[in-house]
């Protein structure tokens, strides 16, 4: 898990390691950099992320928030799938 934080300070890499952005590894930083933001979540986003900034990651409330902000950026992800073709998900029952 991967937590960014605003301010370009500290970042926390997986098991909760803490490095300043220039010992960040490259690969990383390239990663991050590619990654873009699905406009229509980025409210939501703001939102949960300002929760847990006042009241904790577990705080039911910002709990909400986060699986808003989740099932948003799965139903855009999905959007962007190609469609299934017939078939794929059938069995072949012939004899």
């Amino acid at each position: 898990m991967v937590v960014i934080k605003g301010g370009g300070t500290t970042y926390q890499i997986t098991s909760g390691k803490q490095v300043p952005w220039e010992e960040v590894p490259e690969h990383f930083k390239k990663l991050a950099a590619e990654q873009t933001e699905i406009e229509q979540c980025v409210a939501s986003r703001m939102k949960a992320q300002q929760c847990i900034e006042d009241h904790g990651f577990w705080a039911p409330s910002c709990v909400e928030l986060t699986e808003a902000f989740h099932l948003c950026q799965a139903n855009e992800l999905r959007q962007k799938l190609p469609p299934r073709r017939d078939g794929a998900n059938s069995t072949n029952n012939s004899a």
